[in-house]
């Protein structure tokens, strides 16, 4: 996509100012002194961000805007003397508006790295700052990395520019590959404006089938599969605290060795499925768990990637010749994997 100019983007926001007044009153509200003096101020703001910007791509279209704010002084001030007057004082006041932009602009850059940040993509930030110079109302960026052997993400951040020369990010569309999981990719898009917004590591996580906990610690979340919405996202399934489910009471009845619980328990609380040792028939064994809290209970798997319940821990497990591993890393070794294998497309 081409970059749209500050010139062309000041000039389409004004026209779509101008199209809401009048839908609400009528044309004539258009040659009002009050709205001309608007859209000179507005002019105004225009040209400090084209200086601030330091494009050279505004030369022709800067004679053109020149040449329509000149005719809305005449309009505005009949009067050559207060013309001159205006040109001097406005000459004044643009090395202020102009620091003014490139202030806010800084302001604006650390609030979309420490969004980033939030999100899991905060390696990213320089691909969005050269995004972001190029001046587009909005932008998409496209992400891709390898969680583990079987499965890989897709992303897609979305930003947007708001009236106010201001960038947010807004969204990513996450999709999973997998190769353990039937009934192909899934897809959901996560919105980085809400209360609850979710990082990359939970989105992943509850694409997968897995419960995170919400940041109040009171509820936890659960994609159900064979429901959507309108837009196409899963629609969530909740547990709030009264539905009866203690993780620290689930994981402390399990035989572990040697855990780190507060480490552990954030783990889960994020929806990881994490490798730990156990004890059974004094023999200790790996295995694999995760928070289940629509049961109740901590969900837990053998060697082979097989969920096996209380009567099976305690017999070591089901034991199967042949079978395909199929757990994953665990959450240290999937986060290096992760790291080396992350690339923009």
């Amino acid at each position: 996509m081409a970059s749209e100019s500050e010139v062309k983007i000041g000039m389409r926001q004004w026209k779509e100012a101008e199209q809401r007044y009048v839908a609400v009153f009528s044309t004539s509200i258009l040659n009002t002194r009050e709205l001309l003096k608007d859209k000179l101020k507005h002019y105004e703001k225009v040209h400090a961000r084209v200086i601030a910007s330091s494009s050279n791509r505004e030369q022709f279209g800067m004679r053109v805007f020149h040449s329509e704010k000149r005719k809305l002084e005449k309009q505005l001030y009949p009067s050559a003397i207060r013309q001159i007057l205006n040109r001097i004082l406005r000459a004044l006041t643009l090395n202020r508006k102009v620091a003014k932009v490139r202030k806010e602009a800084v302001v604006n850059g650390s609030d979309i790295c420490n969004a980033l940040s939030k999100a899991g993509l905060g390696n990213y930030y320089q691909q969005v700052q050269n995004q972001m110079k190029q001046g587009n109302r909005e932008f998409s960026l496209p992400v891709s990395y390898h969680v583990n052997e079987h499965e890989k993400m897709f992303l897609q951040m979305n930003f947007k520019k708001d009236d106010d020369n201001k960038y947010h990010f807004e969204s990513y569309n996450a999709t999973l590959h997998s190769d353990l999981e039937k009934g192909g990719p899934r897809k959901h898009m996560f919105s980085m404006l809400e209360t609850e917004a979710y990082d990359t590591n939970k989105a992943y996580q509850l694409l997968a089938g897995r419960a995170v906990q919400a940041a109040d610690g009171r509820t936890w979340s659960q994609f159900d599969f064979n429901d959507k919405e309108a837009n196409g996202n899963y629609r969530h399934k909740n547990f709030p605290q009264n539905y009866g489910f203690d993780l620290e009471k689930a994981v402390r009845e399990l035989p572990l060795r040697d855990s780190q619980m507060d480490r552990l328990l954030e783990q889960l609380r994020s929806g990881e499925k994490v490798a730990v040792a156990m004890s059974v028939n004094n023999k200790e064994a790996m295995y694999s768990i995760s928070a289940d809290p629509h049961k109740r209970e901590m969900a837990v798997y053998d060697e082979t990637g097989l969920r096996i319940n209380k009567e099976q821990l305690k017999a070591g497990g089901i034991r199967k010749s042949n079978v395909k591993q199929l757990i994953p890393k665990n959450s240290s070794e999937q986060q290096e994997s992760k790291v080396k294998s992350l690339k923009v497309r």
